[in-house]
């Protein structure tokens, strides 16, 4: 988890990115960049072989995924502060938004596994939700910032409800008696999709340098061909349909829903949704702040599946976590928020939930 602790007094707690993390992403491109300019070389040099191949290909996945991963620490706050003074957690994203998370909105502290050796210290919501601090190697060691941070909290000189507003500039809304509808973009920038494209060149060089070097052909330079168009396909097909259409959320009387429209166009009263769920049925609406995921999501819940997350929250391994997804999805939905940083997240989690009780839904 990239957050250690920066500094701790009696009035704040400051969690910065990890040093580690970022420096460790900076070598990997360096060791990738170096990689595939001595395998282009050769290549250029006219040297076709499983060498040359392997190396281009490998170091430009290393490169890649060095860049992937820089850009996901720019997606993740850059500092959270616990501050005694204003009774919240202050989020700071990478692109300078702030946002708060007031004490009074957390119920306490809760230890989360991440696999079998990776201890989470988190913060509980009053919703259920969780918000990731920072993890360990020892279950002792989280242990003991837990009871710091329970101790930080109920000793705090203000405790109150404070969250971020919901900005209008990434997120229009629209309300009329009939509903209320929320609409963002959610396309990938031009310089994410060129990463993407370029990773999945280099797993196609290194499998053409796997398929020389074992003498797989003309069967082997098949199966990477194809493999390898289908996923450029996907891939473009991905970037084009993000350009094109906007995720929308809506809440009326009966149900909350949520889906994909063309850009531009009105969305209209009867228009279908990928996933819906009655108003009776809501249980909670969450957003689960996970340090590490690669996007994060809003969990739409019903009684099902409010109590299947909750139990795959402590789940002892990936395996487990995995299946409490896919079962809880079954019953509720979730909604991956391309697009948005957590501090924008928060906010419209938090104006769902509103919008959903003032439309008569019993939630927290």
């Amino acid at each position: 988890m990239p957050y250690s602790l920066h500094t701790g007094t009696n009035e704040t707690l400051e969690f910065r990115q990890d040093r580690f993390t970022r420096i460790l992403a900076i070598v990997i491109i360096i060791i990738g960049g170096l990689a595939f300019a001595l395998g282009a070389l050769l290549l250029a040099a006219g040297e076709i072989s499983d060498v040359s191949l392997i190396t281009a290909g490998g170091g430009l996945m290393f490169l890649c995924g060095g860049l992937l991963s820089r850009m996901q620490l720019k997606r993740i706050p850059a500092r959270l502060i616990f501050r005694s003074d204003m009774g919240c957690l202050q989020i700071e994203d990478s692109d300078g938004q702030t946002g708060e998370l007031g004490f009074g909105d957390i119920t306490g502290v809760t230890m989360r596994l991440r696999g079998r050796r990776r201890y989470i210290a988190a913060l509980l919501r009053r919703n259920g939700a969780w918000w990731d601090v920072c993890d360990f190697n020892r279950k002792a060691n989280a242990e003991s910032m837990l009871r710091k941070l329970d101790n930080f909290i109920k000793g705090a000189r203000l405790r109150n409800e404070r969250y971020p507003a919901l900005s209008t500039e990434q997120i229009h809304i629209h309300t009329t008696d009939e509903r209320t509808v929320y609409r963002w973009q959610d396309r990938h920038s031009p310089f994410a999709a060129l990463i993407i494209l370029l990773l999945f060149t280099g797993v196609a060089l290194a499998g053409l340098g796997a398929a020389f070097q074992n003498d797989w052909l003309p069967m082997g330079y098949y199966v990477v061909g194809g493999l390898y168009g289908a996923f450029m396909a996907y891939a473009i097909f991905s970037i084009i349909r993000g350009y094109l259409l906007d995720n929308f959320i809506y809440i009326d009387q009966y149900k909350i829903a949520s889906g994909r429209v063309a850009r531009g166009r009105e969305l209209k009263r009867n228009a279908g949704s990928k996933h819906s769920l009655e108003l009776s049925k809501l249980k909670s609406i969450q957003f689960s702040f996970d340090s590490i995921a690669g996007v994060q999501r809003i969990f739409v819940m019903d009684q099902k599946t409010f109590e299947t997350i909750d139990a795959q929250h402590n789940s002892t391994g990936q395996f487990g976590k995995f299946f409490g997804i896919i079962k809880a999805s079954l019953t509720g939905f979730r909604i991956v928020m391309f697009g948005l940083n957590s501090v924008q997240i928060l906010a419209l989690e938090v104006h769902l939930r509103r919008e959903a009780r003032r439309r008569g839904a019993q939630i927290e």
